[in-house]
């Protein structure tokens, strides 16, 4: 009876872990997916302000040619092409200073190994009843550990991915799962 007892209580924390990690393993893709959006969208206004800011000066640099005297046109353009020229080097700035796309490809290293490490719960639930209660503690460990060691080797989640991962995931409350969440997030044939 106790050995039944023990079991469960294993059973639950293992589900619970996988639980964990699933949350996590969605955090960081959704992470990657915002950093790369947001490289994606300052790469496009920079092109379009250097596209503005070499039409503004190649209008100075024609009329300045072909027309002798300033406009009040042309002290317009070169304004408007100093500004835009300091956006540039804000959004070049923006993008040296943030790397999104390098913290972008991070994430998604670390939802990768994660993938890897809920399968691998996924299994050992799978074969639970078939295994001896050292063996499972002797695989949560090294599950434990590995995933411990993913966890240190790259960058944390944020609320903003929590979040979007609780949306993603039709979850609701906080990483302490109810038996109805549990049984939402893990294959019905483990259930």
């Amino acid at each position: 009876m106790e050995q039944d007892l023990n079991k469960t209580k294993l059973n639950e924390q293992i589900k619970d872990a996988y639980c964990k990690v699933l949350y996590t393993e969605t955090c960081h893709y959704i992470l990657r997916e915002h950093l790369l959006h947001w490289n994606n969208a300052v790469k496009v206004i920079q092109i379009v302000l250097s596209a503005l800011s070499t039409g503004s000066f190649l209008s100075i640099l024609i009329s300045s040619i072909f027309f002798k005297n300033i406009t009040n046109i042309e002290q317009k353009i070169a304004f408007w092409s100093t500004l835009i020229s300091l956006f540039i080097l804000i959004f070049s700035s923006l993008s040296y200073n943030f790397r999104f796309h390098e913290k972008a490809l991070s994430h998604d290293k670390i939802a990768n190994d994660l993938w890897i490490i809920r399968n691998k719960y996924i299994s050992l639930l799978t074969d639970f009843d078939t295994l001896s209660e050292n063996e499972i503690r002797s695989i949560r460990d090294e599950l434990y550990q590995a995933t411990n060691k993913i966890y240190k080797s790259g960058p944390g989640t944020t609320s903003y991915s929590y979040r979007k991962a609780q949306k993603q995931l039709k979850v609701k409350n906080s990483q302490n799962f109810t038996q109805e969440e549990i049984n939402n997030l893990l294959p019905s044939s483990l259930l």
